[in-house]
Order: structure tokens, then C-alpha cells, then sequence
């Protein structure tokens, strides 16, 4: 387990409450777990059970998260969703001038939609994608 904020795996489970769940019959085949802070989805941890099923629902899945929330990304998750949505990213890509207001931290803008936040004192690429109804 890789990320901040967690004791163990347990304490990542019982203290994520927004988990959404992808099925193929009565099987999980695809999730994301989300914190949710100020109307906005970041996400904690990702998975598939590597089937065709699985990464077909999980893709739709990332999908359906634009047009509802704006969720924080960054490393395989951002390259994946550049790689898979390049028209998605430029429609719901929200300028990083934008986002140290939103997330109320500090951040150095890289370019005009990526950003570096200092997080436990590593220092990460993210890019913010969604909607901004929430913040006008």
C-alpha cells in the first residue's frame, strides 16, 4: 500500500466512505475508493481484476467521473486517462491557476493544467479534471 494518511490496508478500508463498484454478474470485476473534500473526488486507490470486463467497466467508470466531479489526478491514473480520453482532458481539464483556490493548498503550477503539490514531502505531478460547477 503506497499513499498517506493510512496505518495499514484496514484502516484505508474502514475510513474511505465513497467506494464505487463496478459488477459482471454477482463478480467485482472494477473499483475506485474516493476521499471527498469540498466537492471534490480524489482518488485513493484504483483496481481491476485484469479482465476484459473489468477494465471495460473501470474505463467507463473514470469516464462517468468527469462530467459529475472534478477528481485529482496524477501518475499511471493520469497517464492512463491522457492516453485513453484525449479529448476529455482538454473539454474538462481545469486551469492550474484554478486549483490551489479550490484545494485551499499551496501548489507550483507546471504548466497551464499540471501542478506540483508537496505531499508528505514528495513532491507529485497532478492534473485536476471535471467540472467546476461546484465552485463558481
Amino acid at each position: 500500500m503506497k499513499g498517506s494518511g493510512f496505518k495499514s490496508i484496514e484502516d484505508m478500508v474502514n475510513n474511505i466512505k465513497l467506494w464505487e463498484l463496478a459488477k459482471d454478474n454477482s463478480k467485482i470485476v472494477a473499483g475506485i475508493l474516493y476521499k471527498d473534500k469540498h466537492n471534490i473526488r480524489k482518488v485513493v486507490a484504483i483496481f481491476t481484476d485484469g479482465t476484459k470486463e473489468g477494465k471495460e467497466k473501470f474505463k467507463n467508470m473514470i469516464k462517468d467521473d468527469f462530467e459529475r466531479t472534478s477528481i485529482e489526478v496524477s501518475h499511471d491514473l493520469l497517464k492512463y486517462i491522457q492516453r485513453n480520453f484525449p479529448s476529455l482532458v482538454k473539454k474538462y481539464a481545469i486551469p492550474s491557476d484554478k486549483v490551489s483556490d479550490i484545494l485551499g493548498k499551496d501548489i507550483k503550477i507546471i504548466d497551464k493544467y499540471r501542478y506540483e503539490r508537496d505531499i508528505n514531502g514528495t513532491k507529485i505531478i497532478k492534473m485536476m479534471l471535471g467540472t467546476q460547477k461546484e465552485f463558481s
